[in-house]
């Protein structure tokens, strides 16, 4: 007995195979796509196993003195063959070692009274004038034998500390004094 057909059979449609792949659209100029192009599977493989190049960087060149690179400046200044630049004029070196002379004598000055609690007084702590010519000369020979020319914005930053640093030390001692006398001032008061 053959099978009864319905007469609404469903219809399928027809398998068709897919288009073949065309190329993609050019990307615009200037994307990232453009860049970067999408590749298939096969040539990604192909790039992973090829050898990789051996790569050695070359050795970096000595800097020379004078150009704006960090490394030329420390060769510049840590060179203890030659001095870099022209030979500074005596006494230049000179007045550049009395101002770092007078501004380590009033900073070890300033330092060791303050850690003495003392009234303001640093004479007692700081070279004594032969002292203090000893430890200029030797700052002039440092300054010439490694042209250290203390330019004068910086003379006038030495200056100013060696003048002032004492005085704050004396502004701070006259200030506790200040506050002692008015404690003493307001226990009397009060035990009267």
């Amino acid at each position: 007995m053959p099978f009864p057909t319905p007469k609404t059979a469903p219809t399928t449609p027809p398998i068709t195979k897919p288009a073949p792949a065309t190329a993609a659209p050019e990307p615009k100029q200037g994307t990232f796509e453009a860049i970067v192009k999408p590749k298939d599977l096969d040539s990604l493989l192909s790039e992973l196993n090829t050898p990789k190049q051996d790569f050695t960087p070359k050795e970096p060149e000595a800097p020379t003195p004078g150009s704006d690179t960090p490394e030329a400046f420390a060769a510049g200044f840590f060179d203890d063959d030659e001095p870099t630049g022209p030979a500074i004029d005596p006494t230049i070196a000179r007045r550049s070692g009395r101002y770092i002379a007078k501004t380590v004598d009033t900073g070890i000055g300033f330092l060791a009274a303050t850690i003495s609690k003392t009234k303001g007084d640093l004479k007692k702590y700081q070279a004594t004038p032969s002292e203090l010519n000893d430890l200029e000369e030797a700052f002039a020979d440092v300054a010439q034998e490694y042209n250290w020319n203390i330019p004068p914005y910086m003379n006038i930053i030495l200056i100013m500390m060696v003048i002032y640093l004492p005085k704050f030390k004396t502004a701070f001692s006259d200030r506790i004094d200040n506050l002692n006398e008015r404690v003493e001032k307001i226990e009397k008061n009060q035990k009267s």
